[in-house]
């Protein structure tokens, strides 16, 4: 692998400094390679929507150098960090003194072949350029190294190798530069294999009309960041979405008949692969399908799945045929939780919920409505990214809303399909979508991912309420460390109490616990009964905000608690019930609302805590049909 550089410029950007031509920054963010410059301008991050990161961010800086994030490294400074800046001798020595930094560019150095691109003779001799190729060359030598760098040149500056460093024609005149690197992108190459005649088609993104491309920054800001940590807390946090996102597995499930299940199992269909969420459209094509549904548990990392891939895409910092769709795929993200009364009685059904969810209320004249023309196909085939079927309340009207989504699939070919929704809310009559779509389970997190996930959460809390530094840091280290240590213990490893840990909304919650408290309870009660509660706050301000749900107001917290403990002992009566039909559910809820002050039973937070969590679905859909006025 290699990594493209681009040496120093002189001059202090400006926001308003924009590329004349963007073509070959956009060509070289698709070859499969770290991009490393010298410049401290923003100039590659405007074209490619890529973040930056400088020599004063050890842990991103290395992160990009495993290959386990994709940003731009800035080895000279950003523009907008002035402490990163490199601007002469004395700053040069305080990179080359930093121990993290030499560590990190010595495996840069040592692993990769450098591509030098828009370096000539003046760059070349340039101070801060010149010292970076000097202690790039010392460094080689301590290490034995013999893999080349390259620097692309014109046919009439030829140079002798330098060391390493070897001359790469790429043809005549500047202009020679997009066609020489389109030839080095893997497609490309496989198909000049093919046919040395043909040209290949140059990868460079189309242009949009106006208001789908506004519609797409618009996507790209709302899906940027995830709401971390809090839960309904005062301290709210929030991280980018490449950050905070662990990459989920799941299971391609494929069977002769239609089994339903209210979680993830192994072994439930004939046929089980695994499968990367990144990778499930490209597995999907292999069996000629466009449609792919995404189910889990609750709090499984379905939506944070869905709105990862809608700002990758939205963002261009994918490509569509890097995650296996068509050429030219415009995402767009429509949550059923939106979904109006109006728009479900809308004959023109699915159409008429993507220009409600499309539609930007502060956009420039002329760019606020993209729905008629991403319908229209003016910015290509789509890929619907359809986020919560479950959360279309009314059974009915989901069957209505899984009608619309079959019969797109039938009538628009160039399009692609994604929706996610939890177990319990999709194997119901006349709601599965049917042979068309490929059915993946989202697995549990392995420990792998837990570990990920707890030291991301910790590093973002402490950030937040120390703001970024060693002080910080090592507040996230130590209780990281301590939860995981708490987390591997046999305790924790068991039945349904390993189920919160491989859980990202329940593992959020332990974090959340152990934050404050220090610890997590002993007993499997107590620890219940916490999660119990920072769910039920959490429902409670997030529930009922869909214009399709109860209608209610906000439930009191404790009441809910309350009805909760007595329907889990209701439902401990029988062995091993977790679900129970809504006709049953209403009767019992009904009941015990009646009795509920009088005569309260708080035990089983075992069941408690898997109603809560939504395992028992129905509970919470009852309400619409025989508890207008539960817990208000």
């Amino acid at each position: 692998m290699a990594a493209a550089s681009w040496p120093a410029g002189s001059g202090t950007p400006s926001k308003s400094f924009q590329p004349a031509d963007p073509t070959v920054i956009q060509l070289l963010a698709q070859l499969d390679m770290p991009l490393v410059t010298t410049n401290y301008d923003d100039l590659i991050e405007k074209v490619t929507s890529l973040k930056h990161v400088t020599w004063r961010d050890g842990r991103n800086m290395a992160r990009v150098v495993r290959g386990e994030d994709r940003r731009v490294l800035h080895v000279h400074g950003y523009w907008d960090e002035p402490d990163s800046v490199v601007l002469g001798i004395r700053s040069y020595e305080e990179v080359k003194n930093n121990e993290h930094t030499q560590a990190v560019m010595r495996a840069l150095g040592i692993t990769k072949s450098l591509l030098l691109i828009g370096c000539g003779d003046e760059g070349s001799a340039d101070p801060n350029f010149g010292n970076f190729l000097t202690w790039l060359k010392a460094i080689e030598s301590d290490s034995g190294v013999e893999h080349r760098h390259y620097r692309l040149v014109r046919e009439q500056e030829l140079f002798a190798p330098q060391g390493r460093l070897y001359p790469q024609v790429y043809g005549k005149d500047y202009g020679d530069l997009p066609g020489f690197l389109e030839r080095l992108l893997p497609e490309a190459a496989a198909r000049e294999g093919d046919d040395q005649q043909k040209k290949p088609a140059l990868r460079v993104l189309a242009r949009l009309p106006g208001n789908i491309a506004h519609y797409l920054n618009c996507l790209t800001g709302r899906t940027a960041c995830l709401t971390l940590l809090g839960m309904g807390r005062s301290l709210q946090v929030e991280l980018p979405i490449d950050e905070a996102y662990v990459p989920l597995r799941t299971t391609m499930a494929r069977s002769l008949e239609e089994r339903p299940t209210d979680r993830f199992q192994d072994g439930r269909a004939e046929y089980e692969e695994s499968v990367d969420l990144g990778a499930v459209f490209r597995k999907a094509a292999e069996l000629k399908l466009r449609g792919v549904v995404l189910l889990g548990e609750p709090g499984s990392g379905k939506t944070t799945g869905a709105r990862q891939l809608a700002w990758r895409l939205a963002s261009r910092q994918s490509l569509p045929e890097d995650v296996g769709l068509p050429s030219g795929t415009t995402p767009v993200f429509l949550r059923f939780r939106n979904l109006r009364r109006d728009t479900l009685a809308d004959r023109h059904g699915l159409r008429a919920f993507l220009e409600a969810e499309t539609r930007c209320e502060g956009a420039p004249d002329g760019w606020g409505e993209p729905g008629q023309d991403l319908w229209n196909g003016r910015g290509g085939g789509l890929l619907w990214i359809l986020d919560g079927l479950d959360e279309v309340v009314d059974p009915e009207a989901r069957k209505q809303v899984s009608g619309w989504v079959r019969k797109a699939l039938e009538d628009r070919p160039r399009d692609r399909f994604l929706v996610t929704c939890r177990f319990q809310g999709y194997f119901r009559e006349g709601v599965s979508l049917g042979p068309k779509f490929v059915e993946f389970h989202v697995r549990p997190l392995d420990d792998q991912q837990v570990e990920r996930f707890v030291r991301d959460w910790f590093s973002a809390a402490y950030g937040k309420l120390l703001g970024p530094g060693p002080r910080a840091a090592a507040r996230a280290q130590e209780d990281s460390d301590e939860l995981l240590n708490i987390l591997a213990r046999p305790t924790y490893q068991t039945g349904h109490i390993r189920e919160l840990c491989t859980n990202p909304l329940l593992l959020t919650i332990l974090c959340i616990v152990f934050h404050e408290e220090r610890k997590l309870p002993t007993g499997r009660a107590e620890l219940y009964a916490h999660c119990v509660r920072v769910l039920l706050e959490y429902w409670r301000r997030d529930i009922y905000t869909g214009e399709l749900g109860t209608g209610l107001k906000p439930y009191d917290a404790e009441a809910a608690q309350a009805v909760l403990a007595r329907m889990a002992w209701w439902m401990h009566q029988e062995q091993d019930r977790t679900a129970a039909p809504w006709e049953e559910l209403a009767a019992e809820v009904a009941r015990v609302w009646r009795t509920w002050r009088r005569a309260l039973v708080w035990g089983a937070t075992d069941a408690a805590f898997w109603i809560a969590c939504g395992t028992s679905r129905g509970f919470w859909r009852w309400r619409a049909r025989a508890a207008a006025d539960f817990c208000t």
